[in-house]
């Protein structure tokens, strides 16, 4: 059985909402509501098989963030360092990077000519 999702974005006295409708029910969220929609179903979904996949999709279309906030956080318990990365629709995401890894995305930053071309670089 599938049912179309249908969002439509209000402006209600001044505060934006979202109406988010589905068959005969709807919900209107605000901001706040949303944010936890967001983690709920983030939560949910890494539990969900199939995983998400492993190398990144060439066929999708991602919405790219320019010039992102960021802010790093060591933990003396961690081997490596805790970055987080703010996306405008998602809010704050937080990755444990090993340092073995921060060493290759050093290395792949650093990198001027053969890293370029996708075809030739070193997977990660």
């Amino acid at each position: 059985m599938s049912t179309d999702i249908k969002m439509e974005i209000l402006n209600e006295y001044g505060v934006q909402s979202l109406l988010l409708a589905m068959g005969d029910s709807s919900v209107l969220l605000d901001a706040s509501e949303i944010d936890t929609l967001i983690d709920e179903l983030n939560d949910v979904r890494s539990d969900l098989l199939p995983f998400a996949a492993r190398v990144l999709p060439r066929d999708h279309q991602f919405v790219v963030e320019t010039n992102p906030v960021w802010q790093t956080v060591r933990n003396p318990l961690f081997d490596g360092l805790v970055v987080f990365l703010r996306h405008s629709g998602l809010g704050w995401i937080g990755f444990a990077i090993p340092n073995t890894s921060i060493i290759k995305l050093v290395e792949t930053m650093n990198c001027r000519h053969e890293c370029d071309d996708p075809r030739t670089a070193a997977p990660r």
